[in-house]
């Protein structure tokens, strides 16, 4: 019991350090709105495992996943309010029993969820919550005991997903490069060129590096025109912050083939595909967002669907903040490119910075 409590008494520092919503209006409901919501993801988990059956694999996992972020919203809720779950409470009282299936428990979850938006909606006329804050933590615990997933390993999920991307202590944990070989290293610093050329009707971009060619002449490949010609710099992002660009490394011709195995499973077609994968499926997110104008923060579950795509290669355990540096980053110098139909871009993988240099009046549009 006293290292439940210790687990618990941790994790709700760390959910504390995390909470990015402190300063909103009507926090105490945005909180217990977000205890409903997640709760709600609970449910459906169940609900999918009845459906899905065997077909759906992954129910363990999405399930730990789920109820780690009711935990989340159930600590900060008690930690707001001085009510201490730590300590040895009561079980629920019969009138809560609603048997013992696991419906049962997810339904007894439900409820218990609703009393705590109810309660903490009436908190301004004095009403109680601390007895509704600890029934929610007993429905939890039997719907964690019912799910066969240990408390700690719920706790240890939703510590490793809330640290990695709101960490107390940011790390340089980018992809080392597992090869001592300069010419297959990526180079301290680069400057490449976006150029704009016309070709009858079409406009394509080339990469011009050390005064040759890089790679292929782009166009957008869509009917409606969206500067998806100069995406590149998505995969010179990723290089630079992570460390990881199997793209680049093909560019360049710097993959790493005193290592075959590295070479083959790390730097080959496969992982070209997935990274230019993650690229254009950021890209449909970031249209619907102004290519991510104005924006500091990228939505979590894109960043978990990125993470999910990479799973198995070498950037699959760089955590989410970097990711979300390595997207924003890259659509900063996106959008002074597509503004100014091209220019220079420095990659410094010394300092970790993309930079901007605009176009070079001199070149022309020719090539």
């Amino acid at each position: 019991m006293r290292g439940h409590q210790a687990s618990l008494q941790e994790h709700s520092d760390n959910a504390r350090h995390t909470d990015q919503l402190k300063d909103e209006a009507r926090y105490l409901e945005i909180l217990a709105l977000g205890l409903f919501g997640e709760v709600g993801g609970v449910l459906a988990e169940c609900k999918k495992d009845v459906r899905e059956s065997k077909a759906y694999p992954r129910h363990r996992d999405r399930l730990t996943e789920e109820l780690g972020d009711v935990l989340w919203y159930l600590l900060r809720l008690a930690d707001v309010l001085d009510c201490d779950l730590t300590s040895p409470h009561q079980p629920p009282s019969p009138a809560k029993a609603y048997g013992d299936g696991t419906i049962d428990r997810a339904v007894a979850l439900g409820i218990a969820a609703g009393e705590v938006l109810c309660a903490v909606r009436q908190y301004a006329t004095g009403q109680p919550t601390k007895d509704a804050i600890r029934s929610m933590m007993n429905a939890f615990e039997n719907m964690v005991a019912k799910a066969e997933v240990p408390l700690s390993k719920v706790i240890e999920a939703n510590r490793d997903k809330i640290l990695g991307r709101w960490p107390r202590r940011r790390k340089d944990d980018r992809v080392r490069e597992k090869t001592e070989r300069k010419e297959e290293r990526f180079p301290s610093n680069l400057h490449v060129e976006f150029r704009e050329v016309e070709r009858g009707a079409k406009t394509v971009t080339l990469l011009r590096c050390r005064g040759l060619n890089l790679g292929d002449r782009l166009t957008d490949n869509m009917e409606e025109p969206d500067f998806y010609r100069f995406h590149d710099v998505f995969h010179f992002s990723y290089a630079v912050l992570l460390g990881w660009s199997p793209v680049l490394r093909s560019l360049l011709k710097c993959k790493r083939k005193s290592c075959p195995r590295v070479d083959e499973n790390q730097d080959g077609a496969r992982a070209q595909i997935v990274e230019e994968a993650v690229s254009a499926y950021v890209f449909a997110h970031a249209k619907n967002m102004n290519l991510f104008e104005d924006i500091e923060s990228v939505d979590f579950e894109l960043l978990k669907t990125v993470q999910d795509l990479v799973r198995g290669y070498e950037v699959d355990q760089v955590p989410l903040y970097h990711w979300e540096g390595a997207i924003l980053q890259g659509y900063r110098v996106f959008r002074k490119l597509k503004s100014n139909r091209g220019g220079s871009v420095e990659l410094n993988f010394e300092t970790r910075e993309l930079l901007y240099h605009g176009p070079d009046p001199e070149e022309g549009k020719a090539a």
